[in-house]
């Protein structure tokens, strides 16, 4: 398993050859990437898959490729266990520093090393994975009965889940009053 010594790019022989492409596929250890929350930690089975490639510019590099992360929930509507794999592209751009300046334009990051770090780019792909939707079992998963709770992918309730607004009971009175 790759660690995160992968994840550093040496940038010398990269900025001197511009249109020089290199590949760094990465498996990465979730607990490796500073992520502060148990919970989020958790969701994650197994390592974080990064397929990533930087690409020399004449001013800096470009780093694309996606990242993938099998994560666990429960489902939204019936509430089972349920793995996903989810992929995050990864698109950054970065540029180098030249004396004098001090900030980059927006979207782009200042190299100010001759190594770069993807380390935050890998957990801000994998933290992007895990703050997405609620997971579902299946996209037909027909969920819970909100009126007995049996799940209604196994069981065929009868139940009637009728919507009544309390507010409107006064006038739901009238309309079982014999017609005049």
């Amino acid at each position: 398993m790759a660690g995160l010594r992968e994840l550093r790019v040496h940038t010398v022989e990269l900025l001197r050859t511009p249109g020089l492409v290199r590949a760094y596929p990465a498996d990465v250890n979730p607990s490796d990437l500073e992520i502060t929350d148990s919970a989020l930690l958790e969701r994650v089975v197994g390592t974080a898959c990064a397929d990533l490639t930087v690409e020399s510019t004449v001013d800096g590099l470009v780093v694309h490729g996606h990242v993938e992360v099998v994560t666990t929930d429960d489902c939204r509507r019936c509430l089972k266990p349920v793995a996903e794999p989810i992929h995050v592209d990864i698109d950054e751009v970065y540029q180098q520093a030249t004396p004098g300046r001090t900030e980059a334009p927006e979207g782009i990051t200042l190299l100010e090393s001759e190594a770069l770090d993807l380390t935050p780019v890998v957990r801000d792909a994998v933290l992007l994975a895990l703050a997405g939707p609620p997971l579902l079992c299946d996209p037909n998963c027909a969920g819970l009965c909100p009126v007995c709770g049996e799940d209604r992918n196994e069981v065929s309730c009868t139940c009637t889940s009728e919507v009544t607004d309390l507010r409107w009971s006064a006038l739901d009175q009238l309309r079982d009053l014999p017609a005049e």
